[in-house]
C-alpha cells in the first residue's frame, strides 16, 4: 500500500492482461470524452461538448478491483474520474498546452513513485 492507502500493483502480472482499459470514446456526465493521448501512468481525454470552449481531463490511470455487483461480475478496469476526483488524481485544463504540462508532471511523479511500471489499484 502506498501513503495513501492505495495498493500497489504490477502491470506485468497476469492481473493486468485481464484488466479492461478506458474506450477510445466515452460519454459521461452528460459530455463526449475522446482518448487524446495515453501514457505509461497518464490519460488525457479531450472533451467535445463545444468546439469554441476546449477541455481535457488530465488523470492518473486508476485501476478497479475485480467484483461482483447485484449478481453481476466486473473485471478489474482503468476508472475515469468523477467530478470528486479533480485535483485528487485529475486535472481538467482548457488548452492543449496545459492538458500537455499537467500529462508531462504526473508521469514524471509517477516514475518517482511506482516502481516496475505498476499502477494504483482503488475499491
Amino acid at each position: 500500500m502506498d501513503s495513501q492507502g492505495y495498493e500497489m500493483v504490477s502491470q506485468k502480472g497476469s492481473m493486468m492482461e485481464e484488466i479492461r482499459k478506458l474506450p477510445l470514446e466515452l460519454n459521461k456526465y452528460g459530455n463526449h470524452y475522446r482518448l487524446w493521448k495515453r501514457g505509461e501512468h497518464t490519460l488525457i481525454y479531450a472533451e467535445s461538448a463545444d468546439p469554441r470552449w476546449p477541455a481535457f481531463e488530465v488523470f492518473e490511470i486508476r485501476i478497479a478491483k475485480a467484483k461482483e455487483i447485484f449478481g453481476r461480475q466486473y473485471p478489474p478496469r482503468e476508472l475515469f474520474p468523477g467530478n470528486e476526483d479533480c485535483g485528487k488524481w485529475s486535472v481538467w485544463c482548457n488548452t492543449e498546452e496545459k492538458a500537455l504540462a499537467v500529462f508531462d508532471r504526473l508521469e514524471v511523479e509517477a516514475k518517482h513513485t511506482y516502481t516496475d511500471n505498476q499502477v494504483r489499484v482503488t475499491m
